[in-house]
């Protein structure tokens, strides 16, 4: 157990707001982690705390296979349309469903610091991060 109860509840409240206003200031942060880690196409993207899909989106048009996970269904459920051609679950940063080293890359923006054990969510990410993967978070 860890922060989807508590966090899903709050974020998933205004998810057309979330979406349409606040989730673009990450935008500058996005595209510095889109060119700088040099992520090849068909890349295995995992987005935590994807939100309603803008970065999994920027990602996606760059022909990268994104997963996104967040605790709020609402906000899967908008990043969805935004984002039909990628994989959203809704579920827990502390306790992910996929199997070890399962992605070439692991985003998290801001995200981590919502988890309920900071500690606990990092290493989730380092386990279903493949050896010699990269991780991206943004406070």
């Amino acid at each position: 157990m860890g922060s989807q109860l508590i966090q899903g509840k709050l974020w998933g409240q205004r998810p057309k707001d979330w979406s349409e206003i606040q989730e673009q200031t990450g935008k500058a942060g996005y595209d510095f982690v889109l060119t700088h880690l040099s992520i090849a196409p068909s890349t295995k993207l995992l987005d935590v705390d994807c939100g309603s899909g803008y970065f999994s989106k920027l990602a996606v048009d760059k022909g990268i296979d994104v997963t996104g996970l967040d605790a709020a269904s609402e906000l899967v459920d908008e990043a969805k349309k935004r984002v039909p051609t990628a994989n959203f679950l809704v579920g827990e940063m502390e306790e992910m469903p996929f199997k070890e080293k399962s992605f070439g890359v692991v985003c998290g923006f801001n995200s981590f610091q919502f988890a309920a054990d900071t500690k606990n969510a990092l290493l989730e990410a380092k386990r279903v991060l493949k050896d010699g993967g990269k991780l991206a978070v943004m406070i």
